[in-house]
């Protein structure tokens, strides 16, 4: 019995309804089926309509061709690409260093001893008499520990590239002896940035206690 339904079930369906109208034609030309079956003239009327019904559909399917399922795929779309507005670079403004600025930073480096340093600032520093006078090298007078700015004022000058500042420093000594000085600087202005191109020599030095 399962190899029956198994056998119709893998029966295409025009096929059926072929052999379903051939049979139901053939009890319409047939009264009697089997010696049990008794169809009257009626039931034949019926069961012809029925066969060529099935019939005639089951032809009609045969000649119709089969047709692949179709799939419903979706294909992906990419996603919409908004530009988005780029960040404004920030502004940034470089600090300008003065001609004061660049003296004050003279100093502290000589008093740190960073000759690299104070040589940037001072291009034609002579590094090596520099030091010897800084550590009293050859001289009669203790190592200077302290080298502190009192005051400066700038003097009149023929070029804004140029400056002259008049300034008072105070050295103290180790021992506790120090001096005060007055002496000129002359700065330029290179590639827009000071530097210092000479010192005179001190127009006045006075002695004074650190301490």
């Amino acid at each position: 019995m399962d190899e029956i339904i198994k056998a119709v079930s893998d029966t295409p369906l025009p096929t059926l309804l072929v052999v379903g109208g051939l049979f139901f034609l053939l009890l319409s030309v047939a009264s009697q089926v089997g010696g049990q079956i008794q169809m009257s003239p009626k039931r034949q009327i019926t069961a012809g309509l029925i066969g060529l019904f099935l019939l005639s559909l089951g032809i009609t399917l045969s000649f119709i061709p089969d047709t692949p399922p179709v799939s419903r795929t979706t294909t992906p779309t990419e996603p919409e690409v908004v530009d988005s507005p780029s960040p404004e670079p920030a502004i940034t403004s470089e600090p300008t260093t003065t001609a004061d600025e660049v003296l004050v930073e003279y100093f502290v480096a000589l008093e740190s001893r960073d000759f690299n340093r104070a040589k940037e600032l001072h291009p034609n520093l002579n590094v090596a008499a520099t030091e010897e006078w800084l550590e009293g090298i050859n001289r009669p007078t203790e190592p200077i520990h302290s080298i502190g700015l009192v005051s400066f004022e700038p003097k009149a000058s023929d070029s804004p590239d140029r400056k002259i500042l008049t300034t008072s420093i105070r050295y103290c000594r180790t021992d506790g002896s120090g001096t005060d000085e007055r002496k000129d600087f002359f700065l330029n202005r290179v590639n827009g940035a000071w530097v210092i191109q000479a010192a005179a020599q001190p127009a006045e030095v006075k002695s004074i206690r650190c301490w």
